[in-house]
């Protein structure tokens, strides 16, 4: 869903898979977003008696969706280093001009998250926010339209959601 001027994405990254260590550090002036619950359905049919269907609310939960926002640096670089690797940042001249150097990392960080994994809070001018925990970066998608900013889709993978209250953001 499309939000106003004072929506925004949260982000921190979590010491390990969906472990939350303090509050958000990273915001982005978010354009739209649209996390919602998957469920992963049981392939199986209940015999008591008849056939009937499967239940709709059995199987693995997870959260997934698409965050958008323009692409300034300071946002590529915090969504691309966590996919990518260890990312460095230099301003090159008077404040104005910044350099993003990625590392690619050589290894997985654990076994059970290839990538470093983070809380998300999704704010959308409302009293509370939504939290995700446990997610991960799945696919980013530039696009470039003319006329018009770079836009930055980042698609998301979660484990858990909540709600809680919003934090008061500091934009780069």
């Amino acid at each position: 869903m499309a939000y106003g001027m004072l929506s925004s994405i949260g982000m921190v990254r979590e010491n390990s898979l969906a472990i939350l260590p303090g509050a958000r550090t990273d915001y982005i002036e978010a354009m739209n977003e649209s996390i919602t619950l998957a469920i992963d359905r049981f392939e199986t049919r209940q015999l008591i008696g008849g056939i009937y269907e499967p239940d709709d609310t059995a199987g693995l939960r997870h959260f997934e969706g698409d965050i958008v926002f323009a692409g300034i640096p300071e946002s590529l670089n915090k969504i691309l280093a966590p996919t990518l690797g260890v990312s460095s940042t230099a301003v090159v001249a008077s404040g104005f001009i910044y350099r993003h150097t990625i590392t690619p990392r050589t290894s997985d960080l654990e076994v059970r998250r290839p990538a470093d994994s983070y809380s998300i809070e999704v704010f959308s001018n409302a009293t509370s926010a939504h939290l995700y925990n446990g997610c991960l970066f799945s696919k980013v998608s530039l696009n470039v339209v003319p006329n018009q900013d770079l836009r930055i889709t980042a698609s998301i993978l979660g484990i858990t959601a909540g709600v809680g209250s919003a934090s008061t953001p500091t934009f780069p």
